[in-house]
């Protein structure tokens, strides 16, 4: 097995147990909101049940550091597993 084929498959293998952990999926996204004659875009993360429910929107600005991600994430009840899943806390 060649180094790139393990390397797929690990990162396979972590992306199956993340989603195993998981309650949620989240999607980087935006939402618009209207005040006032106004329009404004919100930027973060969309939260859907596994099944593509949505159910929360996280927002956070739309060029933030990772840790800060993580920190609106927890925020808001979720736990990051990465691969674009989450657990609710």
């Amino acid at each position: 097995m060649t180094i790139h084929a393990q390397v797929e498959q690990r990162r396979q293998e972590r992306c199956a147990a993340a989603k195993a952990r998981a309650t949620h999926a989240i999607t980087r996204g935006h939402r618009g909101t209207e005040d006032d004659n106004s329009q404004t875009v919100e930027h973060g993360f969309t939260v859907t049940t596994l099944d593509g429910t949505p159910t929360d929107f996280v927002p956070v600005h739309q060029q933030v550091a990772y840790t800060e991600e993580v920190a609106a994430l927890r925020a808001h009840g979720y736990e990051p597993l990465g691969f674009g899943y989450v657990r609710r806390l």
